[in-house]
C-alpha cells in the first residue's frame, strides 16, 4: 500500500488525485509536499484517511463522501484511543516513503529495497563489502516491514536512511547517465528525421538514381573526358552527393512556401514544416546549405556544365513550378523537365556535352511523369482542390485521362527510339536486345492507362489509377535496369 493518501472532499474522487497529482506525494501527517515518489501511484493506493486531511485550495470543503468508483461509503481508519506516532520531518533518503500504521513506526516502502538491492549488485567487490550492513538490511525486507515502534526507534531509523544513501545515490547517477544517453540518441535520430523530411528522402534518391543512370550510360561509350577516364569513382560520388543535396536544397524550399497548403491536406499535413517539428528560418538555413554545399561538391568533380544544370533545375523548380501551381494547370508541364534535367547532369559529367543519348533518356523521365502524376493526383484530386492547387485532375479530369495515355505510348516511342540509337552507336544486337526488353512494360503501361482512360467515374476511376500508379513504379526502373545491361553486355561481352 502507498505511504501517501489522497484527499478526500466531496466534490473530488481519488482518481482525480491520482490524475493531477502522479508526479509527488503528499505526507498526510505533516501536511507538506514531498517530491519523492515519481511513478504514479494505483489506484487501490490511494486510500482514505481521517489524519491530515489536505487542503488543496480554500473553496474545498473537508467532508465525507463516496468513492464514485465503487459506490461504497468511504471507511475511515480513525485511531479511537492511542495518540498519532511521531513522524521523522527531516527529508528522507531518495525515493524513500513513509506510510503511518497506526501503532507501528514509520517503515520503508518494500519496492526502494528492490532498486537499492539492484543498485547494489552492479557494484564492485570493495564496495560490496563496505556496505555490507546495506545487502544484509535489503535482505531482511520481510523483516523489515514488520518492525514494531519498540523495535525501531529512532536511532535505528536514522542508520537505516544513511545506510540506504549510498545506494540510492548510485541508483541515481546510474539513471541520470542512462537518461543522458537517451536524449542524446533521441535528438539525433530527430535531426535526422527532420531533415530527411525536409529533402523528400525517396523523392531525392530517385533524382540520383537517374543522374547515376545517365553517368553509367555514358560511360561505355567512346565519348567520355579524359577526366573521367582518371577519375571515374570520384566524378560519381561528387555527381551522386552534389544531385542529392540541390533536390535536397529545391525540395526544402517547396515546403517552405507551400506550408499553408500542405496543411489542408492528408497527405501533406504531416510534415515536418506543418507539425512545427522546425521553423521556417531553420529549413531556409538548410537549404542554403544543402544548396551550397552541393554545389560545390558538384564544382570538385564535374565540370561547368553540370553545374550550370543543377543551378538552372533548382531555379526552375522553386521559381517556376512551386510559385506556378497556385496559377495554372501548366505546372505539371513544367514540373516535368525539373525531374528531366537529372539524366542530363550525369551524361554531361560523363562527356561534357550533352548528346542524343542524353536527350533520349531526358525525353524518357519527361513523358513517364505524365502517367506517373495524373495518376496519383487522381485519387488526390478533392484535396488538391481544397488546398487550391490548380491540377488538372481538378479542372479537367478528361483531360487528365488522355495526357496519362498519350505519354505512355510516348515513353513506348521514345523507348523504341532509345534502342535505335543504341543499334546505330553499339551495333544491331544491342538494338534488338533492348527493344526486346522494353516491351513488355511498355505494353503494361499503355493498358493500365487505357484502363484508367475507360474507367467509370467512382470506385473504378480510382481503383484504375492506383493500378496505373504501380505501373509507372515498375516501368522506368525496368527500362533502365534493361538499357544499363544492354549497353554494358554489349560494349564489354561482345
Amino acid at each position: 500500500m502507498s505511504s501517501f493518501t489522497a484527499r478526500q472532499c466531496g466534490s473530488q474522487c481519488r482518481f482525480y488525485w491520482l490524475q493531477k497529482y502522479r508526479h509527488s506525494c503528499f505526507c498526510p501527517r505533516v501536511k507538506t509536499k514531498r517530491l519523492y515518489c515519481s511513478q504514479p501511484l494505483p489506484r487501490s493506493h490511494c486510500y482514505p484517511t481521517s489524519v491530515g486531511v489536505l487542503k488543496q485550495d480554500s473553496a474545498v470543503e473537508k467532508t465525507d463522501s463516496q468513492d464514485p468508483l465503487q459506490n461504497t461509503p468511504l471507511v475511515r481508519n480513525e485511531p479511537k484511543s492511542d495518540p498519532a506516532p511521531q513522524i521523522n520531518t527531516r527529508p528522507e533518503p531518495m525515493g524513500s516513503c513513509i506510510r503511518p500504521r497506526g501503532d507501528k513506526c514509520a517503515t520503508i516502502s518494500d519496492s526502494i529495497f528492490t532498486q537499492v538491492s539492484q543498485s547494489c549488485d552492479s557494484t564492485d567487490s570493495t564496495s560490496r563489502k563496505k556496505h555490507g550492513t546495506t545487502e544484509r538490511i535489503i535482505h531482511d525486507t520481510t523483516q523489515a516491514s514488520s518492525f514494531s515502534s519498540s523495535e525501531c526507534d529512532g536511532s535505528n531509523f536514522s542508520v537505516l536512511s544513511t545506510e540506504l544513501s549510498h545506494g540510492a545515490r548510485q541508483l541515481a547517477v546510474s539513471v541520470s547517465a542512462t537518461v543522458a544517453s537517451t536524449r542524446t540518441q533521441s535528438s539525433l535520430a530527430i535531426a535526422m528525421q527532420i531533415a530527411a523530411g525536409l529533402s523528400k528522402a525517396r523523392l531525392s534518391g530517385l533524382v540520383v538514381s537517374t543522374a547515376i543512370a545517365g553517368c553509367a550510360l555514358a560511360a561505355p561509350t567512346s565519348l567520355v573526358t579524359p577526366e573521367f577516364l582518371l577519375h571515374p569513382y570520384q566524378t560519381l560520388i561528387c555527381l551522386a552527393i552534389g544531385t542529392g543535396l540541390t533536390s535536397a536544397a529545391a525540395n526544402t524550399i517547396n515546403q517552405i512556401v507551400e506550408i499553408p497548403y500542405d496543411s489542408q491536406m492528408i497527405r501533406t499535413r504531416n510534415r515536418v514544416l506543418v507539425r512545427g517539428l522546425t521553423n521556417p528560418a531553420r529549413a531556409g538555413l538548410f537549404a542554403l546549405g544543402c544548396a551550397s554545399f552541393g554545389l560545390f561538391t558538384l564544382y570538385l568533380g564535374t565540370n561547368p556544365l553540370v553545374i550550370g544544370l543543377a543551378v538552372g533545375n533548382l531555379l526552375l523548380y522553386t521559381s517556376f513550378y512551386t510559385p506556378l501551381k497556385q496559377i495554372s494547370q501548366a505546372n505539371t508541364w513544367v514540373g516535368a523537365w525539373v525531374g528531366a534535367v537529372p539524366p542530363l547532369m550525369g551524361w554531361a559529367a560523363t562527356t561534357g556535352e550533352v548528346h542524343s543519348g542524353a536527350l533520349i533518356l531526358a525525353s524518357l523521365l519527361y513523358v513517364w511523369q505524365f502517367p506517373h502524376f495524373m495518376a496519383l493526383s487522381w485519387n488526390l484530386r478533392h484535396e488538391y482542390s481544397r488546398a487550391g492547387y490548380m491540377m488538372t485532375s481538378v479542372l479537367d479530369p478528361d483531360l487528365c485521362k488522355r495526357v496519362a495515355v498519350r505519354h505512355a505510348v510516348a515513353a513506348s516511342l521514345v523507348c523504341l527510339a532509345g534502342a535505335g540509337c543504341s543499334a546505330i552507336s553499339l551495333g544491331p544486337w544491342a538494338g534488338c536486345a533492348l527493344g526486346l526488353a522494353c516491351l513488355p512494360p511498355n505494353i503494361g503501361l499503355i493498358y493500365y492507362a487505357s484502363q484508367f482512360a475507360r474507367a467509370p467515374p467512382g470506385d473504378g476511376s480510382s481503383a484504375a489509377a492506383r493500378r496505373l500508379f504501380r505501373a509507372t513504379l515498375i516501368h522506368l526502373p525496368v527500362v533502365m535496369t534493361a538499357a544499363l545491361i544492354g549497353t554494358y553486355f554489349c560494349a564489354y561481352a561482345v
